[in-house]
């Protein structure tokens, strides 16, 4: 078993862009079982898709099936969706939280400051929020203190987990972003979430955005990652959300 698993729950190839993209879960194992990194869609929104769901689906043109979905598709990893106990959230949106619904016993992990906008429908990012996703009630814990340092950024260690795992807050796509760092057998990874693209240049299918919208779409760290990239990269898997690339 590899220390780490990516999931694609759903496919992207935005409209009017000659690129291509996924919507990636991340599932790696603790003592107390699989955590995942973010969700996905979940199943309530293939079979009853909201109003918002589908006009964003049509629009980055993925298709919702429920083939797709997270907990369809752990089996042919070897993961037995029960023992999913934690999920951690880099934020709230509709394409990265719709499957915490699927996974009603999990223990869900995000920035207090990101629940309480996700609630409000606070900030420009607020129209990609769904309280429906949310409806279960699930087992919250919140994070609101920094207690930790991971390579020059602010941390949150996440409580009771060995090896270790932090939420570093990265507000700028939402008001409560995180990445998510995780110790495996040989260094890091980090999954950046919707704060940058994982590879910082040296990939050639990567695709390019300019600075401004970088910087409007994900918040002013591309350079601090690129910085970090450079000097770390032996140590550190880089990961993101959606990793877009060129189309050929």
């Amino acid at each position: 078993m590899p220390d780490f698993v990516q999931i694609d729950c759903g496919p992207m190839q935005p409209r009017g862009l000659r690129i291509h993209a996924g919507t990636f879960v991340t599932l790696f194992r603790r003592d107390q079982g699989w955590v995942m990194i973010d969700s996905g869609y979940g199943v309530t929104d293939v079979r009853n898709p909201s109003l918002i769901t589908r006009i964003f689906c049509a629009f980055v043109r993925t298709p919702l099936k429920e083939e797709n979905c997270a907990i369809q598709q752990m089996p042919r990893f070897s993961i037995n969706p029960k023992y999913v106990n934690d999920i951690i959230l880099t934020h709230l949106h509709l394409d990265h939280a719709g499957g915490i619904s699927d996974f009603p016993w999990a223990r869900v992990h995000v920035l207090r400051k990101e629940l309480q906008a996700a609630r409000s429908h606070r900030g420009r990012q607020g129209i990609g929020y769904l309280s429906r996703h949310w409806k279960h009630g699930p087992d919250w814990k919140l994070y609101d203190h920094i207690d930790s340092d991971w390579f020059g950024f602010p941390a949150m260690r996440v409580a009771d987990m060995q090896p270790e795992v932090y939420l570093i807050p990265t507000p700028g796509h939402t008001r409560g972003h995180a990445m998510i760092a995780f110790q495996v057998s040989k260094g890091w990874v980090l999954q950046t979430g919707s704060a940058g693209y994982p590879s910082y240049g040296h990939d050639e299918d990567q695709a390019r955005a300019p600075g401004w919208f970088k910087h409007w779409l994900m918040g002013d760290y591309t350079a601090r990652l690129q910085t970090l990239w450079q000097e770390h990269r032996d140590e550190i898997t880089f990961l993101s959300s959606h990793e877009f690339r060129n189309s050929r």
